[in-house]
């Protein structure tokens, strides 16, 4: 095995985004109950283990891909980026949580909006490098294939990004005005996103798969 740490690392990663498939799941069987059940108090408790239950789940997710990354950046440079980007990206997250616990003022509104953008660049690169450090180590495993595949989820995950920013950006011009046909527009556009993204976060979950397979040799 050439990359132990890098293979041990996206195991984890890889595992963790299973773990998060079913948190969301839950998250969602919880949320249903929740409306189903609003005037039965077994249904509700039901509803509210199952939510404490995808919580833990998700804080467990959160810590294999740190661990993940922390492993996988011992092989490769660029993931070791997306451990440090991962961790800057959680202080903010934690920072902005408690801001948001804040009487509102216009001063905290300003900084929320500030730091919640970043939260969601740090996410994004995060991936992004994540994806390039695995191709680039498909590259010295010579498996082509997997460094293309790389190379192109990592750009489609940028894209989308991009896309999504141009998105709020262009309903917030019209803030509660929109005409018709921009409201359609967003909306087509939204749900052309979303599509795409469920597809790509598909698609980096079977390629952490295969990557896990690739770096075992």
């Amino acid at each position: 095995m050439q990359f132990p740490s890098a293979h041990k690392g996206v195991k984890k990663l890889f595992i963790a985004e299973l773990i998060a498939i079913a948190a969301g799941i839950l998250t969602l069987v919880a949320a249903v109950l929740a409306v189903v059940g609003i005037k039965n108090e077994g249904v509700l408790v039901a509803a509210g283990s199952i939510t404490v239950v995808s919580t833990f789940a998700l804080i467990v997710v959160l810590i294999l891909q740190l661990v993940g990354l922390f492993q996988g950046g011992k092989d490769s440079l660029q993931i070791k980026y997306a451990f440090f980007i991962s961790l800057g990206g959680l202080v903010l997250s934690i920072v902005l949580a408690v801001l948001r616990l804040l009487p509102a003022n216009n001063g905290l509104a300003i900084a929320i909006g500030v730091i919640g953008p970043l939260v969601d660049i740090a996410t994004v690169l995060a991936l992004a490098y994540t994806l390039l450090g695995i191709a680039e180590l498909a590259e010295k495993l010579n498996d082509e294939p997997m460094a293309r595949r790389g190379k192109t989820l990592a750009f489609v995950v940028v894209i989308l990004f991009a896309i999504s920013v141009v998105l709020n950006l262009f309903s917030s011009f019209f803030v509660n005005n929109a005409p018709s046909w921009a409201v359609i527009l967003i909306a087509i556009f939204g749900i052309v996103t979303a599509v795409v993204e469920l597809v790509a976060y598909i698609l980096t979950v079977v390629y952490y798969g295969r990557a896990t397979k690739m770096l075992k040799k």
